[in-house]
């Protein structure tokens, strides 16, 4: 294993290191390397700690996708993700089990086929309530919906999408 050594000290008595050489100033934390032309500043000031720190400056991260969860990624990688999305207000419940309901016609519009309250996973749906209906035999009767009005034992509850 090779052994790394840096030279160090107070920048008023840094020599000239030679090509490739480190050079530390103790007294201004710059960080030099020896060059054909001369000493080099390759870093100075307060460098961040490799855990704990904070950093208050822009960080430059390669341009590649990320592969783990831990991973951190530009601002580029996430705009490109997030164009895609079509995000949507979120819904009170979620059935997944197939509702009874009759239609218009036109699958904006839905009457549930009882005048009960709709429980939906031990939710009782109210007025103005933003559900979804993902478990429907009729695909088209899948989405997000709104509840109109609710069923109170005489009306059917209806939806419609929003």
């Amino acid at each position: 294993m090779a052994i790394i050594k840096i030279k160090r000290g107070l920048k008023a008595n840094i020599p000239t290191l030679q090509v490739g050489e480190p050079g530390f100033c103790t007294d201004t934390k710059e960080l030099f390397v020896g060059s054909a032309d001369g000493n080099k500043l390759v870093g100075e000031g307060t460098f961040l700690k490799l855990s704990g720190g904070t950093l208050t400056g822009a960080l430059t991260l390669p341009s590649t996708a990320p592969t783990s969860a831990t991973h951190a990624v530009t601002k580029a990688y996430v705009d490109n993700v997030a164009s895609g999305l079509d995000v949507k207000a979120s819904v009170k419940c979620v059935a997944t089990v197939h509702q009874l309901l009759s239609t218009g016609g036109d699958h904006r519009e839905y009457e549930y086929t009882n005048n009960n309250a709709v429980i939906i996973d031990g939710y009782t749906v109210e007025e103005g309530d933003r559900i979804l209906l993902v478990g429907q035999s009729n695909h088209l009767q899948n989405g997000i919906f709104v509840v109109t009005k609710v069923g109170d034992g005489t009306n059917p509850c209806s939806i419609e999408r929003p």
